[in-house]
Formats: C-alpha cells, sequence, structure tokens
C-alpha cells in the first residue's frame, strides 16, 4: 500500500480476481488496510472493493466493516464497506441461503448512519438477491418510512417492505405510514409497494389511500382493471400500469 497512485487500486483490482484473495491471512490483511485512518480513502476503498469476491464473512469481519461504514470520518469507505457487506450477502445467500446476519448489519446501518448515501445504499443491497424478509424486520423498516428525513431512503425502505413473508404486517405498516407523508411520490411508493407486497389483496388499502389523495384515485382505479383480468403477477400488472407522477424510481428497484 506504500506505492505511488493508481498502483495500489490496480494491484488490488488484481487480486480481488485471483483465489488467493479468500486467503484468511490476505483477507485480514485487506480488512485492515481498510481500517486504517492514515491511509487515504482511496486506498482504503480499494481494500473494501478487492474483498467483494468473498465467499461469506465471518461474524467478526462482518463488524468490522459495520464499524467503517459507520465511521463519519470514513467518507467514501464507508459507502464501499456497506455495498461490500452487501455483495457478499448475496454470494453468500447464493450459495448457503444465509442472508439474516449480513441483513441485521445492513439494517442497523441503514438505520443509524449519518450519511443519506450510506443509509440509501444498506437498503437497496438486498434487491439484488431479494430475500423474503422476515417479520421483525418490518417493524425497523416501518420506522424508517416515518421517520427517515430524506425522501429516497424512505421511499427505498417501502420498496424494501415488499419482498416479506408477511405481506399483511407490510400493509399495516403502510397504512400507518401513508397519513405522516406529505410527499406525493412517497405516497406513491407506498401504494405501488403495497401492491407488489401483496397483489390484489391490497387493493382495499389503495382504495382508502385514494380517498385521501385523490390524486392517487387514478393508480386505484388501474390496478384494479389491472387485477380484474385475472392477472396476478406483478412483473405484468406493473408494464400495464400507466404513470401518472412525475416521481424518480429509486435506482436498483425493480418496479
Amino acid at each position: 500500500m506504500k506505492a505511488a497512485p493508481p498502483e495500489p487500486a490496480i494491484y488490488l483490482e488484481a487480486l480481488k480476481a485471483a483465489p488467493a484473495v479468500r486467503h484468511p491471512r490476505v483477507t485480514e490483511r485487506l480488512v485492515a488496510v481498510a481500517e486504517d485512518r492514515s491511509l487515504a480513502t482511496p486506498d482504503r476503498a480499494s481494500a473494501l472493493d478487492a474483498l467483494e469476491t468473498q465467499h461469506r464473512f465471518t461474524p467478526e469481519t462482518r463488524g468490522r466493516l459495520k464499524a467503517i461504514a459507520l465511521d463519519d470520518s470514513a467518507d467514501s469507505a464507508a459507502w464501499v464497506a456497506t455495498r461490500t457487506l452487501g455483495r457478499v450477502m448475496k454470494e453468500d445467500y447464493e450459495r448457503t441461503g444465509t442472508y439474516a446476519p449480513y441483513w441485521k448489519d445492513l439494517l442497523d446501518i441503514g438505520t443509524t448512519s449519518d450519511d443519506t448515501a450510506v443509509r440509501l445504499l444498506a437498503l437497496e443491497m438486498p434487491s439484488y438477491s431479494d430475500p423474503l424478509l422476515d417479520s421483525d424486520s418490518i417493524d425497523t423498516l416501518a420506522k424508517v418510512m416515518r421517520t427517515d428525513k430524506e425522501r429516497d431512503v424512505r421511499e427505498m425502505a417501502a420498496f424494501r417492505l415488499a419482498v416479506t413473508e408477511d405481506p399483511r404486517k407490510a400493509l399495516a405498516a403502510y397504512r400507518a405510514a401513508f397519513d405522516g407523508e406529505h410527499d406525493l411520490c412517497v405516497r406513491w411508493a407506498f401504494l405501488r409497494f403495497a401492491v407488489r407486497a401483496a397483489g390484489a389483496d391490497a387493493l382495499p388499502l389503495v382504495e382508502e389511500f385514494a380517498r385521501k389523495d385523490p390524486r392517487l384515485r387514478q393508480d386505484y382505479l388501474d390496478f384494479k382493471a389491472l387485477y380484474a383480468t385475472g392477472t396476478t403477477d406483478f412483473a405484468r400488472i406493473w408494464l400495464g400500469k400507466k404513470e401518472h407522477h412525475d416521481c424518480v424510481v429509486e435506482e436498483g428497484a425493480p418496479h
């Protein structure tokens, strides 16, 4: 790591693609580099990036990366630490079905980081493997929808909530958040993700939202007509849905 820029990044990119990167000694060294506050942020970020090809992280390693993600002084390295946790979660989930420990760390980051971009990324990362979220996660995401100061984060929490093992509890969370939310785009997110979570069973709630906010009435009528055709797959429903709001769709969200 004492080479002149940009050589460290080049070496680490090559290491990332090599099986040797998963040797415990190499992994430990990369984590140590990532933790070293005396190094330039890009070098720390490159070390974190090189860790993304790990098959799994031990609880200790996850904890160390989480600490970097929550370090206000880490700058962009905090964002890369969050992304690395998410990408290894995807790898471990695809290999073994394990996601819960990583998701707990990401959820903690998504609710406690002071950096909006880090919070947003932490909540987004499960999108790339879409595990069914457990019921306990709903309470935390529901709080994010009600309290986070950033619109994008509230929308991402709504999106994350749509893939859950407990659609009824998800619908209750959307209902609880709706009245206190005054941004049309976030309300629209609550509506469409309620439909994604529960399909036609969400229509009574969607009708309720439309009564409370007439700007959403056409969305209710659209979804009602689409489900009346007998289609149940949300991907096909979404293809037939017209857009009525000038809202930017959050990156990575398969609406």
